[in-house]
Formats: structure tokens, C-alpha cells, sequence
């Protein structure tokens, strides 16, 4: 029996954060107990199923016993003989794992860091697009500000006439590359609260 699949498909991190006195509004959310999490409500957790959580906080992720390893500092195996205990599953949780097993869960866990580093390398190089493109946004903005006609007889600097023009085109980047990173960072999350799931 794979006790962990079990215990993931009997028992909800929502039902655990109830146990623990976490409270999980009507959206999903609630204060993570990772981090001082004092402005605002970071920790998301997902019904399911599966049920998982993250925060898009401290970006912590991940399943029931992800939760449980976490909230009280403890391994694996004891985190499952918690969660067994505090919500009388009632496992037979004697068996030792094979060499075959443990191989493959080996094999996934390294696979599962691989794509982690892929979609961190993906975030790092669209941030740094990001702040490429907010630059040339403010740097626009500054040559319009320092460029501006001061009166009906000023005339118009050729450096403030391309500043008028770029803007939007910068602005169209600079928002496009927001968006795209605030997806890839959600989807950071949730892939690695699944990730964590499998």
C-alpha cells in the first residue's frame, strides 16, 4: 500500500489547517505559518484533488504531509505516522520501502529538482526582461519630464518628440513582460505544490 497516496486522498490540507487552528477563508486563503505573514493573507491551499498549497509568499508548496514535514519540522515517514495518527487512518505503517522503490522515488525526486531549476532559470531570465523593459518605460518618461516645452514659444526637442513616440511602444513591453512573468511565477507555484503531490 503506498500510505502517502493514502493518506493525500483521505485527508485535506484543508482539513489540517482547520486541526491546527489555521484559518482558511471562503477564496482559499489564509495567514502562512511559514512566514511573518502580517499584510495580507499569502497561503493558498487548493482543495483538489489533489489537495495541495502554496504561498505566494515565502513560496512554500506542496501537499498535505508537505505541510505537516513543515508545520512541525519533522521527516517524511514521521509525518505520515502524524497525519495517520491525528486523523485515525489507521495504516498498517510497518512495511520498509524495496530497493526498487526506493530507487524510483530517488529517480523522481531528482527529476522533480531538474524541472524546479528549469522553471527558476525561466523566471530569472524573464525578470531581467522585465526590468530591461521598465527602464526603457522610465527612461522615456524622464526625457518627456526633462523635455517637456515650458511655454506656446518653446520649441520642441527633437530628444522629446522620440520620447513621445517610443513611450507606448516601451509601455506595451514593460506590461507584456509583467504579465509574463507574474504567469510563470504562479505557475512556479502551483507546479511545484504538484510536483510535490506526485
Amino acid at each position: 500500500m503506498d500510505f502517502a497516496s493514502e493518506i493525500r486522498s483521505r485527508v485535506t490540507v484543508k482539513q489540517l489547517c482547520q486541526v491546527l487552528g489555521i484559518e482558511i477563508n471562503r477564496n482559499g486563503f489564509g495567514y502562512c505559518p511559514f512566514h511573518a505573514d502580517k499584510k495580507g493573507r499569502s497561503l493558498k491551499v487548493y482543495d483538489g484533488p489533489p489537495s495541495n498549497f502554496c504561498c505566494y509568499g515565502c513560496h512554500a508548496a506542496g501537499s498535505v504531509i508537505d505541510f505537516a514535514m513543515k508545520y512541525y519540522g519533522i521527516s517524511f515517514r514521521q509525518a505520515v505516522a502524524r497525519l495517520d495518527s491525528m486523523f485515525g487512518l489507521n495504516l498498517p505503517l510497518t512495511r520498509k520501502q524495496t530497493i526498487a522503490e526506493r530507487r524510483a522515488a530517488e529517480a523522481a525526486r531528482r527529476e522533480q529538482e531538474e524541472a524546479r531549476r528549469a522553471r527558476q532559470a525561466a523566471i530569472d531570465a524573464q525578470e531581467t526582461h522585465f526590468w530591461h523593459c521598465f527602464s526603457l518605460y522610465l527612461n522615456a518618461h524622464r526625457v518627456i519630464d526633462r523635455e517637456k516645452p515650458r511655454g506656446l514659444e518653446t520649441q520642441i526637442s527633437q530628444d522629446y518628440a522620440d520620447a513621445v513616440w517610443r513611450l507606448p511602444i516601451v509601455r506595451d513591453e514593460y506590461e507584456r513582460a509583467q504579465d509574463a512573468l507574474i504567469q510563470l511565477k504562479e505557475g512556479r507555484c502551483k507546479q511545484d505544490a504538484a510536483s510535490h503531490e506526485a
